[in-house]
C-alpha cells in the first residue's frame, strides 16, 4: 500500500472516530436536559412543599452531581475532539504540501 493510500485510511479512520465523538456528545446532551427536567421536577416538589426534606435533598444533590458529571464527560470529549481535527488538519495539509495538491480530495 502506498503511503498516499495509507494516509488517505488513516484519515478515514480519525473521521470515524470524530463521528462517534460527535454522536457521544449528543447523546450526553440529551442525558443534561434529562438531568435538568428531573432537577426541576424536584424543586418544585420542594417548593410546593415549602420545605425540602432530607431525603429530597438527597436526591436533588445526586441529580446535580450527574448533570455536573455528564457535563464535564462532554467537555473533555468535545476537547478532544478539537484535538483530533486539528491532527486531521494537519495531516492533510502535510499531505497537500508533500504531493502538492492544492486542494483536498
Amino acid at each position: 500500500m502506498s503511503l498516499r493510500n495509507e494516509s488517505k485510511d488513516i484519515i478515514k479512520e480519525i473521521t470515524n472516530k470524530i463521528d462517534e465523538y460527535e454522536c457521544y456528545a449528543v447523546k450526553n446532551t440529551q442525558d443534561i436536559f434529562n438531568y435538568e427536567k428531573e432537577y426541576s421536577i424536584l424543586l418544585q416538589n420542594a417548593l410546593k412543599s415549602n420545605e425540602i426534606d432530607e431525603a429530597s435533598y438527597r436526591e436533588i444533590k445526586i441529580c446535580l452531581n450527574r448533570l455536573l458529571l455528564t457535563t464535564t464527560q462532554i467537555s473533555l470529549e468535545r476537547i478532544t475532539l478539537v484535538e483530533i481535527r486539528e491532527k486531521v488538519n494537519k495531516i492533510i495539509h502535510q499531505s497537500n504540501y508533500k504531493y502538492g495538491v492544492n486542494k483536498k480530495e
